[in-house]
């Protein structure tokens, strides 16, 4: 009966850790996806539209720019299709 216990126990518990880790991993890839547009990175220091942009039409992309996804985050390197 005990080692039954804590089978199930450590079942349940990695079952609770897994289905809160893939949380974070969705809610990163949709922040990452808003209107069609890929956010690779966070426009910081040196990082501005122009080395953005660049490196946008490096992964294939037509252009980008620094946009603020969210009023409280910084600006982000958001890549687009025209």
């Amino acid at each position: 009966m005990g080692f039954t216990k804590i089978l199930v126990t450590s079942f349940l518990l990695v079952i609770l850790v897994v289905s809160m880790s893939s949380q974070n991993a969705m809610a990163s890839e949709i922040k990452a996806t808003i209107n069609g547009q890929k956010c690779i990175s966070q426009c910081i220091g040196s990082y501005d539209n122009y080395k953005c942009s660049v490196d946008c039409i490096a992964l294939g992309y037509v252009t980008g720019g620094c946009r603020t996804l969210y009023p409280s985050e910084p600006p982000y390197c958001c890549c687009y299709k025209l």
